[in-house]
């Protein structure tokens, strides 16, 4: 049986569900899992060159690391992002220039 003609009835047997990967198997949705992994990998990481074939060989050592070190880097460039918005004033000087420019009431 393939999974293109793997059909299965909802647990009250009421309607067919649609096939899906994540029903024929836990293994795929952890392969999934690895392949977003993989994804995020190569694309964050210009010079990384690394093949999916070779993504597979990794130790998942050295996959949980890069991947939590990303997801650490990720959260430092959002928190600075965001502090950099944060942290933007306008100055006494351009106030002024506002209030020069266009009035009090604008």
């Amino acid at each position: 049986m393939t999974f293109s003609n793997h059909k299965k009835k909802s647990e009250d047997n009421t309607e067919e569900l649609t096939p899906s990967p994540y029903r024929t198997s836990p293994t795929w949705a952890m392969e999934s899992f690895f392949i977003d992994i993989y994804s995020l990998l190569v694309h964050r990481i210009k010079g990384l060159g690394l093949s999916l074939s070779d993504f597979w060989q990794w130790d998942t050592w050295t996959t949980s690391k890069m991947y939590c070190m990303e997801l650490e880097l990720i959260d430092e460039e959002d928190k600075a992002l965001n502090d950099d918005e944060d942290s933007k004033q306008d100055s006494e000087e351009m106030k002024d220039l506002y209030e020069e420019m266009w009035g009090e009431d604008v």
